[in-house]
């Protein structure tokens, strides 16, 4: 796979789309299950990227799926 087209599907599902659907179903949704969501498409790429693509693993996406998944269990904390 050409490394600039590598490199776009990295930002668009490790930013864009985790990003658009943190703006667009949030209200839908509801916060936890909009964060899960949004963080499930960057550790659903890594796992694609690392078992069908380059079979490499990504540390950058992972990164950022990670980040998003910790937010999440931050915000969905103990309800008052």
């Amino acid at each position: 796979m050409n490394s600039t087209i590598k490199l776009t599907l990295d930002i668009l599902m490790g930013a864009v789309i985790p990003i658009a659907i943190l703006n667009m179903l949030n209200e839908q949704l509801g916060t936890v299950t909009t964060y899960v969501l949004a963080a499930l498409v960057p550790v659903a790429w890594v796992f694609i990227d690392l078992l069908l693509i380059t079979k490499r693993f990504n540390f950058i996406t992972s990164y950022v799926g990670a980040f998003a998944i910790a937010r999440g269990i931050l915000i969905s904390g103990p309800e008052q």
